[in-house]
């Protein structure tokens, strides 16, 4: 009967230095959150609540695809996408940061789109599309506009 007890103590005693790890490493998850958090205050300020943005000519980021977003990121901190309020905040993150944040953005629902026939925006959009060559990568068949508004579009096929 003692060699019975003995097993099962000497399994929890085996699992005691394993379980300790675990919560160390909880401990380092949690510090790593409150770095995205502090990450995604920065973007906040600018592209609003939970990634929806209120600010004209800034884009909602929430539902916007995880690749995406880090490509993006990347291009501003390379300097390849110019842009004078977002290229230092860019310079600033490693990878993982824009890693978590782009799958964090990714991962709240998009902004809610404007209702058919609340603004002229779909025709202004059609009169800018035909006078230039979106069609050759902007087909329907790509997903909607994730709530990014129209002047976004026309000052990007601007540059």
């Amino acid at each position: 009967m003692k060699r019975i007890r003995w097993i099962p103590e000497m399994r929890v005693s085996s699992l005691l230095p394993g379980a300790a790890v675990l919560v160390l490493l909880a401990g380092g998850a949690d510090a790593a959150d409150d770095s995205v958090k502090e990450r995604v205050s920065l973007c906040t300020s600018c592209h609003g609540e939970r990634g929806v943005s209120q600010t004209e000519n800034t884009p909602s980021l929430a539902g916007q695809p995880d690749l995406f977003l880090q490509w993006q990121l990347v291009f501003f901190r390379s300097g390849s996408r110019k842009n004078e309020v977002m290229q230092p905040i860019a310079e600033q993150l490693s990878n993982e940061d824009i890693h978590k944040l782009g799958a964090y953005f990714a991962s709240l629902p998009p902004a809610a789109a404007t209702k058919p026939g609340e603004s002229s925006q779909a025709e202004s959009g059609a009169k800018i599309v035909a006078g230039r060559s979106c069609a050759s990568c902007h087909t329907d068949t790509l997903p909607e506009r994730r709530g990014r508004p129209a002047r976004r579009l026309s000052c990007q096929s601007a540059t």
